[in-house]
This record gives structure tokens, sequence and C-alpha cells, in this order.
């Protein structure tokens, strides 16, 4: 695996791979370990008349290339054939380069000019597992530098860095400023020297570098911020920040690297702070994955689902104790949004149907499908349809302090009990243990239908 996080052969098809033909044009360097091929292998069981089809995938054997059968359910990385290069989160769209290069350029070689400015693409993470996603704990946001902040444990690759940000709902660190950049080295608070990926990037310019990491391209300003320019992005198309701490005194200094490199540094993530968030979005992921393991499976036959139904609309209860996340992703799979309470008629007639069988449904914290990812102050019911706000809540019953401020508490939930108003709302991590969920039938959604769906 090429990263830390891989894909499954269905998703390296969805984000563009070009497989190659020949398993000998596969490189060398992409083979340390195993690399998704386009051969499919299909085995028939005369006995039982039954085919079993695995996929298959390269490997790197005392010098030789070599094939075996995996599940296709396995995370491996995935090459594109033009340029030959190992990826293991997206291929570019479109691959020019000469015949001696292995860069990879998304534009026409006219457009690569002295002040040519790299392309920022948005790094997409919906096909990432659902307990990738979010926080756990407000000690893991820190606020500083006119900035949201979080700090990874783990160490990455370039392209780990970029999806582990995305499943903060977040992108890795841009230092536009001097002001910044002295910041952050007086309040960033190191035990010793450390080196973090940061947005800062030549990917299709030889000369010009950017910040990438909101989506868009700023050009960095070198000279203000101190920093020796390189002459040549070869090689060096990736800039990581090396925060030198002598003493109590700390230099932040720029490391040109190999974005391909096999380094890994730790991350810094960045959104910005409560105070200038002003809207927030819903969580849009995908769930191939998800699909494939309930196939077959009437999910409403498992002890652990409740099922009310009225009216042509059904409600269920998902008695696990998993994050919103992985609930989103199985709802996704189930065509079975979270649910939504976007008006006091709705909330009336779940708690009616639902009281109308109170044995049935424990009492205890569920998972609702609101969010206020990335601004804490704006919640937003996740209903698939229309994503509205949640402005008008007269009708809604919040705990003591709710809702909260607090920006690790991304999720909403309802408390419920035997005694009215008998759903009590409250922000919770929306990776909290102990936690349940609420789902629905969703109206007039299909795969091809719904505008939660739409784009992935």
């Amino acid at each position: 695996m090429l990263e830390e996080i891989g894909a499954v052969f269905d998703s390296a098809v969805e984000r563009g791979a070009l497989f190659v033909f020949n398993q000998h044009f596969l490189p060398q360097k992409c083979l340390d370990e195993s690399y998704w091929i386009s051969d499919l292998r299909s085995v028939k069981d005369i006995s039982t008349n039954h085919t079993t089809t695995t996929c298959i995938a390269a490997f790197l054997e005392k010098g030789e290339i070599k094939m075996k059968s995996v599940p296709c359910s396995e995370r491996l990385g995935f090459v594109c054939s033009l340029p030959e290069i190992c990826h293991a989160d997206v291929c570019a769209s479109t691959c020019l380069a000469d015949e001696n290069s292995t860069q990879c350029m998304s534009s026409a070689p006219s457009s690569i000019e002295e002040d040519c400015i790299p392309e920022c693409k948005q790094t997409d993470c919906a096909n990432e597992g659902g307990d990738k996603f979010g926080f756990r704990g407000k000690k893991e946001l820190l606020s500083m530098c006119d900035k949201s902040l979080h700090i990874s444990k783990e160490t990455f690759r370039f392209g780990g860095a970029n999806l582990y940000c995305c499943v903060k709902h977040m992108q890795l660190l841009n230092i536009a400023s001097l002001e910044t950049k002295s910041c952050l080295s007086k309040q960033l608070n190191l035990s010793a020297s450390e080196q973090f990926w940061t947005s800062g990037r030549a990917e299709i310019c030889n000369k010009t570098y950017a910040w990438c990491g909101s989506g868009e391209k700023e050009e960095i300003d070198f000279d203000i911020l101190g920093w020796k320019k390189p002459e040549s992005s070869a090689g060096r198309g990736c800039i990581v920040a090396n925060f030198e701490k002598t003493g109590s005194f700390t230099e932040i200094k720029a490391k040109y690297e190999d974005c391909q490199t096999k380094n890994k540094y730790r991350v810094i993530c960045e959104r910005d702070p409560p105070s200038k968030c002003t809207n927030t979005r819903c969580p849009m992921l995908r769930c191939e994955e998800e699909k494939h393991q309930t196939k077959g499976i009437d999910v409403t036959r498992l002890s652990n689902v409740k099922v009310w139904k009225s009216k042509g609309k059904e409600i269920r209860a998902d008695v696990n104790k998993l994050s919103y996340y992985i609930f989103q992703k199985y709802g996704c799979a189930a065509n079975f949004p979270i649910l939504s309470l976007e008006s006091k008629n709705k909330m009336d007639f779940v708690i009616k149907l639902i009281r109308s069988e109170p044995s049935k449904l424990p009492f205890g914290k569920y998972f609702l499908s609101a969010v206020s990812i990335g601004c804490p102050s704006v919640i937003r019911w996740c209903n698939w349809k229309d994503n509205p706000l949640l402005e008008n809540d007269s009708y809604l019953s919040w705990d003591k302090g709710e809702p909260s401020a607090d920006p690790s508490k991304e999720c909403v939930a309802v408390d419920y009990s035997d005694k009215p108003p008998y759903f009590t709302l409250f922000k919770i991590e929306c990776n909290a243990a102990g936690i349940s969920v609420l789902a629905e039938s969703s109206e007039n959604c299909t795969t091809t239908s719904c505008s939660y769906l739409k784009g992935l």
C-alpha cells in the first residue's frame, strides 16, 4: 500500500485508476507492497455451479513481478498507466508527460509558464472508513493564530496526510503570512523539533509554489516568509514545515520534499475558527463496501434493528453502538437516512409512532441527522433532500446548556425517556461511544435521484 489509506478494487476504479493491461509495465518502485491490476479471475465449482470472482494484485518477489488472487474488498494501492505513478487516493484525470518524465501534469503544456500557479485540487475522502472521521474530544482541537488546528499523533506520506485532514473536515496547514509564521512559532507548544506536512506545493509549475489547503490557489511569497525558494521543484514539489526548537525559541523553516517520497511526517490540519465560520455542511460519504457487506441481508430481521410503520413511512432504530459516520454509511447502503426532525408535526408523528409500542425501543441516546461540522453555531439537518438549516427550533427540547458551542461536538443526538417531552436533544462528538441511531425511510430517493448522492 502506498499510503496508510488505500482503496478497494471498485473504489480504485471510481477514482479514475487507469489500470495497465500488462503487469510488466508496472514501475518497480510501486511494488514494495501489493497493487491492483485490471484483471479479474473467475473460478467455477462444477459440483455447486457456483462461480467465485477474485481480483488480481501485483507484487514484487525476489526482483520479479508476480500475480496473486485477493478478495476485491482488500485495501490496496493502484497505478495510473500514463504516466507510471503509484496512487493510493486519486489518479489525475488527464495526465500529460514526455516519455522521459514521471511527473504528472493535469493541464496542457502551453500553460506551463513562469507565472503559472499550481492547480489545487480538493481531496476526496468519501470512500474512507466511517471510523476515521471526526474527533474524540475537545483536546483534539486547538484554537490559535486565528485558526482551528488539529495535530496528528501518527505520521503519514503526503497522500495520506491530505486524506487525514479531509476525514477531519479540515485541510493541510497554510503558513501564508509572516504573522501566521511568527504566531505558530510562539504558540505551538512543541517539546522538541518536529516536521509537519503543509499544503504548500508545486503541483504543475516548475518555478511557482502555492498554498493549496483550502482548494484555492494562493501563491507563496518566499521573501515575506524568509525562506529560500528552490531553483527547481523537481523532486521537491511539497513543502514540509520544519519547526526547529532551540531552548524556548522555535524557528519555522521550509524543507522541500518529493511529494512521492516514502518519508513520513506528522500533520497539522486547519480550518476557520468558530468566530469566523459562517456555514456548516453535511458529510457526503460513499457506501460501496457497506452495500457489498449487506447485500442480500434483510436488516429488519436482525435483533438489533427495531421497525415501526405507519402511513407509508418507516422508522427504524439500530441499537448497536457505532459512530455517526458508520451509521450514515450503512444508511446510505440501505437507502435509509438518519432521522431528521425538521418540523413539529414530524417530531410528534415519530414520538407517537414509537410510543405506540413503548417496550420496543430501549430508553437511551440516539443519533439524529443534524450536524454542525466546522461551525458550532450553525446546525443543519442532513436529510439527503434539501439539508435545511435548523433555525426555528422552538418545538425542540434541548438539554440544559445546549446546543453546545464545543467545536468538537459536531453531531446532534436525542435522549429518549419515558416522560414528556420524551426527546431531549444535545450535541456530541460524531464518533462518540455508546450511541445508537434512529433512521427513516427516504422519500422518492434512489441512488440516482437523491440530492445527497449527486456528484458522488
